[in-house]
């Protein structure tokens, strides 16, 4: 299941107040709490700000875990000691745009065997899905987000993301929760029209 959502980042000044009509759960950003805190404090801090959920990284080269499983585990047991009620994940997916094939499906099948772990622990509901940065090679060009991504791909590249996020989908669709792309600069999917786009092409349920 692929669905396409655009993030707006707001800065943070507190706690966050709920109104009667806000029905759909408000999930922190990990970012918010990567200045050398624990899982643990991430959870109890998230819940005492007022957000339902976190979205965590992948692979976090902050928080360092040796693997995966000890990762998530300290992700689980720290959800249910502090009330958080959903983990989401975010950066990486799957870099799709890369041209080597062989790693392109070291990519997928890394993905599948993560949230097939995580599965295991705790329900997934959305994970937020990049396909991999796409930058244009002159240096000179770096600020200029529309000559990156989505304007500077190749069709072989929009096909090697379709095809790689049918797989995925697939998977998504299997156990019941949703792939999100987020529309990100310097991405394939970094306007709403190209993720929107990238979504039409792969057409999962």
């Amino acid at each position: 299941i692929i669905i396409s959502v655009l993030f707006y980042k707001n800065n943070f000044t507190g706690k966050i107040k709920k109104e009667k009509v806000m029905k759909n759960p408000i999930i922190m950003h990990v970012n918010y709490c990567e200045q050398g805190q624990s899982v643990d404090e991430m959870c109890r801090k998230a819940v005492s700000w007022g957000f339902d959920g976190i979205e965590f990284r992948r692979i976090s080269s902050v928080l360092k875990y040796e693997n995966q499983e000890k990762y998530l585990d300290a992700i689980a047991r720290a959800m249910e000691s502090s009330g958080l009620k959903y983990a989401l994940f975010g950066s990486p997916t799957a870099d799709l745009v890369q041209p080597d094939a062989e790693k392109r499906k070291k990519e997928i099948g890394n993905a599948i065997g993560f949230f097939t772990s995580a599965l295991k622990r705790f329900p997934l509901t959305v994970v937020n899905a990049l396909a991999g940065g796409l930058m244009n090679p002159d240096k000179n060009l770096s600020s200029d987000y529309q000559k990156h991504g989505s304007f500077i791909a190749s069709e072989k590249q929009w096909q090697q993301a379709v095809d790689g996020f049918k797989i995925l989908g697939k998977f998504a669709e299997e156990n019941k929760f949703c792939f999100a792309f987020e529309t990100h600069m310097c991405y394939l999917h970094d306007t709403p029209q190209a993720a929107k786009k990238l979504v039409d092409k792969i057409a999962s349920p």
